[in-house]
């Protein structure tokens, strides 16, 4: 019987879930965009984002068939708040928000000022919020939840996001993991300036020693750029990798998810000189997303801070602000 459901487009989102509710997944029914539809749950209805201009079409059509299908049933929700639908459903229905890790951590005050939102499950990040006293924050260690399953517990959260025993064996051989980001698709540079960025990230590394882990809205075939060069499927969070086997070194540009892989000396970011990027413009956005400045925010942990390779992504000398 289906008691509560969940609503997302966030692989991290759906991975705090399953690791709070464990006991609860078999009885929630799953609204999944497109980064998380191909995931294994049991009940789930997948959507489409809505498209550019047809947004208050797309939302109330969503509303009709949900209010249709329970009626005066009054279901609680769980989900990401920045997930297309989520904001008009809260408004709806009992609702108890989802982070998506540090991609939303700056929403965190506004949900908890959100009547419409009952409870705010972030996760452990280092932000100030965690030392907030209100009591409608819970804050989530992820790896303490993972440690805290049994072994039967381990294996069913690990089949809602496809992990098999080949992928974790190729992550152990492997010295590098690569974590991209949906830097195109959010807007932030071209498809083509993405590919080069990450051509030119991996001029330090021997390929043959490196596996790609895409992010789970990303729409590039990492395949076809790098053939020969071993992918973990995008369903994956690699927060749950993490869980499961510590790799030998990771890189990236400025995914947070890195930070839970392994030790900060073992995680190379290629976000040096952050404010001197071509994107980069304080105050503004980074394409669809807020802007942050990560070597701002996170430069004080002992990561290696690394610029990327390819000079053409820094603004010149006299264009510096």
């Amino acid at each position: 019987m289906i008691s509560r459901f969940f609503i997302a487009n966030s692989a991290y989102s759906l991975l705090q879930y399953s690791l709070a509710f464990t006991d609860k997944i078999e009885e929630t029914h799953f609204f999944c965009g497109p980064a998380i539809c191909d995931n294994n749950l049991k009940h789930k209805t997948p959507f489409n984002l809505p498209p550019k201009g047809f947004e208050d079409e797309y939302i109330a059509s969503f509303l009709k068939k949900l209010e249709s299908k329970l009626k005066d049933f009054s279901v609680p929700f769980y989900g990401n708040l920045v997930t297309p639908y989520a904001k008009e459903v809260s408004q709806r229905y009992p609702f108890y928000a989802l982070s998506d890790g540090a991609s939303d951590s700056h929403l965190v005050e506004k949900y908890l000022n959100n009547p419409d939102v009952l409870k705010c499950f972030t996760t452990k990040l280092g932000h100030e919020i965690e030392n907030s006293s209100n009591p409608k924050l819970v804050v989530h260690d992820l790896k303490k939840l993972w440690h805290e399953k049994n072994e039967k517990e381990k294996q069913a959260i690990a089949k809602i996001f496809n992990v098999n025993a080949m992928s974790l064996k190729m992550l152990k051989q492997k010295s590098v993991i690569l974590i991209t980001q949906p830097l195109s698709e959010d807007g932030i540079i071209s498809e083509e300036e993405k590919i080069a960025l990450y051509n030119s990230i991996l001029t330090n590394y021997k390929m043959d020693e490196v596996v790609i882990k895409p992010h789970p809205r990303e729409k590039t075939n990492w395949a076809n750029i790098f053939p020969g060069t071993p992918i973990i499927t995008r369903q994956v969070p690699a927060e749950l990798l993490s869980m499961m086997v510590e790799p030998k070194n990771v890189c990236t540009f400025f995914s947070t998810a890195a930070f839970s892989l392994c030790p900060p000396e073992k995680v190379d970011i290629y976000s040096k000189d952050f404010s001197k990027l071509v994107f980069s413009h304080p105050g503004k956005n980074m394409g669809t997303v807020p802007y942050v400045d990560i070597e701002k925010v996170y430069g004080s942990r002992p990561f290696n801070w690394k610029r990327i390779p390819l000079s053409s992504f820094y603004r010149q000398q006299n264009e510096y602000s």
